[in-house]
């Protein structure tokens, strides 16, 4: 048993792609029909590949673009709707 459970507090993880609004719809999806509602939404995703900038390119660019910016983007928008 954890500490949420003993609190008798109801929470579900659920994998996915935050920069992928498809993905973000299905686990809301899940969410409400698991839990019915969101109270809180941590957004946490995020990536870190390191690269000297002489070394980098576009697509390493823009996958750290899309996890950061668009997936929280994503979050957002389901969460105020």
């Amino acid at each position: 048993m954890n500490t949420l459970e003993i609190s008798g507090v109801n929470a579900i993880a659920i994998k996915c792609n935050a920069a992928i609004a498809a993905e973000v719809l299905q686990i809301f999806d899940a969410i409400e029909k698991e839990l019915r509602h969101i109270d809180l939404l941590v957004n946490n995703a995020g990536i870190m590949k390191l690269a000297k900038l002489s070394e980098s390119n576009d697509a390493l660019f823009e996958q750290h673009i899309a996890i950061h910016l668009k997936g929280t983007f994503n979050m957002l928008k389901l969460v105020a709707e």
